[in-house]
């Protein structure tokens, strides 16, 4: 990641100061060993590489599990590039009965209505 984007403890400082439950921030291989209640935001980049070299991060999604009456666990995933959980994810979230997640590319929309704004457009 550079300079300019969000770390981890920037993110648990903005669920703190905004009083928004969260259970963690974590890299897609750092996942809680059980899968419990409460929102998730994850790196979809591992830690490190197979060298142990700690890796820089890609981008940050939401995860959000809550008890359903049908299903028992269900799951809801938000990539903003729209893309689905990828086989890390989906597979910690097994245990829930649903995942849905959105599949639609909202983040070149916010950038490009931030950029159009900073240039008069």
């Amino acid at each position: 990641m550079n300079s300019m984007s969000l770390t981890n403890v920037d993110i648990e400082e903005a669920c703190q100061k905004y009083s928004i439950p969260l259970l963690g921030v974590y890299s897609k291989n750092r996942l809680p060993h059980h899968l419990r209640e409460g929102g998730m935001i994850l790196n979809l980049e591992d830690d490190v590489d197979d060298r142990g070299r700690s890796l820089p991060g890609s981008h940050w999604v939401a995860v959000w599990v809550e008890k359903s009456k049908k299903v028992g666990l269900k799951g809801t995933y938000f990539d903003p590039f729209g893309a689905p959980p990828p086989v890390a994810v989906q597979n910690y979230l097994l245990s829930c009965g649903a995942i849905k997640y959105n599949d639609r590319d909202i983040q070149n929309l916010i950038v490009g209505t931030t950029l159009s704004s900073s240039f008069g457009g």
